[in-house]
């Protein structure tokens, strides 16, 4: 079970590395990570050594600032969307935007499972 934990992980990666995603494709991508993390933290449960080192500890506050910057960088995005599809809709730049065929984008939206902090239990 964990050796196939990990090789999902590892493949999740890999395919996030391997080029650039759009937004709908690095949302599906972000879900997917944090269902594996979800597996992964419930699994080191059937481990209590593993749960008391310092390495296990390291890895639980570099999860939560990762997903401190994670959350910055979605209201970011969804920040600058925000701005520019105002400006796609609003006099005089909507002029200049339908004559070089901008259009609206779409918001980040996340499953509500992905909005909540992770849980760490020990």
């Amino acid at each position: 079970h964990e050796k196939s934990l990990f090789e999902n992980v590892t493949a999740a990666r890999s395919r996030a590395m391997s080029r650039q995603m759009s937004a709908d494709e690095m949302v599906q991508y972000d879900n997917a990570v944090s269902k594996l993390v979800g597996v992964m933290r419930a699994t080191v449960e059937n481990y209590p050594q593993l749960k008391a080192s310092e390495n296990f500890l390291h890895l639980q506050r570099t999860l939560n600032e990762l997903e401190e910057q994670i959350s910055a960088a979605r209201r970011a995005f969804n920040a600058a969307v925000t701005d520019y599809n105002n400006a796609v809709d609003m006099f005089p730049t909507n002029i200049i935007a339908s004559m070089f065929g901008f259009q609206r984008k779409s918001l980040l939206e996340y499953e509500a499972q992905a909005r909540q902090n992770p849980s760490v239990g020990f």
